[in-house]
């Protein structure tokens, strides 16, 4: 439990918040996916917030993520701050994560869009793009994880 108590609406939010506690020592990046528009965001997203304390690494790893995938497909992803990008909410589990649990890197990738709301995946697009451009984000990401703790 985060603080004593279960603070959380829904028992898979809760389930990930204990995983993530017990192992916060040992996890070196957290991502999260969400359907929104070709970008890769960082904390914070609330109202107010500064800039993360080290959103210059951030920013660079999140630019293997873009790099991989303009390699691979040519499309470009933005990366940044979620405020930046997105504008402010009321905190992603990226925020989340990062402040409670003290992960170093956190990200939200954030899909292509579609549909009224933007949330929708786009039917125009094909499944197996998405995962291919995805997979060599997630890619970039990893290898400099891989180079960095050895």
């Amino acid at each position: 439990t985060y603080g004593g108590e279960t603070p959380f609406s829904e028992p898979e939010t809760t389930a990930e918040n204990n995983l993530i506690n017990l192992y916060k020592n040992n996890i070196r990046v957290y991502i999260s996916v969400h359907s929104f528009g070709d970008a890769i965001i960082y904390p914070w997203s609330f109202p107010g917030a500064q800039w993360v304390d080290n959103w210059e690494y951030h920013d660079t790893v999140g630019g293997f993520y873009a790099e991989g995938i303009r390699q691979a497909t040519g499309k470009n992803i933005r990366v940044g701050n979620t405020i930046d990008l997105i504008g402010s909410g009321w905190g992603g589990s990226h925020d989340h994560v990062s402040g409670a649990h003290g992960v170093a890197l956190t990200f939200t990738t954030e899909l292509s869009r579609g549909g009224i709301t933007g949330f929708n995946f786009p039917e125009g697009i094909q499944l197996e793009n998405l995962v291919r451009e995805t997979y060599f984000g997630y890619r970039g990401i990893g290898l400099h994880i891989g180079r960095t703790y050895k």
